[in-house]
């Protein structure tokens, strides 16, 4: 009875872990920029391990997450990359992307 107990218990964990969707890598924090207009823009806690286009191009972008981070030259991660590590800031530019490590 003890051992169908114990498999009854671990056969619903199992279940559950499959049921339950994973959550989001987010990095903790803002990343800050000002954009090509002049304006200064914000995301906080972005998503981290997928590229992220930026709305407006970046000239100046600070890294304020817990991850590293990269910039690019082009939309969807592509062109030169410039890294910008966590409590960094660059300048320069145009940024069209960001990627920060999951």
């Amino acid at each position: 009875m003890r051992i169908r107990t114990t498999l009854g218990t671990l056969t619903g964990a199992l279940l559950l872990l499959v049921a339950v969707p994973t959550s989001a890598h987010a990095a903790d924090g803002a990343v800050e920029y000002v954009d090509d207009q002049g304006a200064n823009q914000t995301l906080m806690d972005p998503e981290s391990g997928n590229c992220i286009n930026l709305a407006m191009p970046a000239k100046k972008l600070s890294n304020f997450t817990n991850k590293d981070a990269a910039v690019y030259t082009e939309a969807d991660c592509n062109g030169d990359q410039t890294n910008v590590n966590y409590s960094r800031t660059v300048t320069g530019g145009p940024w069209y992307s960001i990627y920060l490590d999951t």
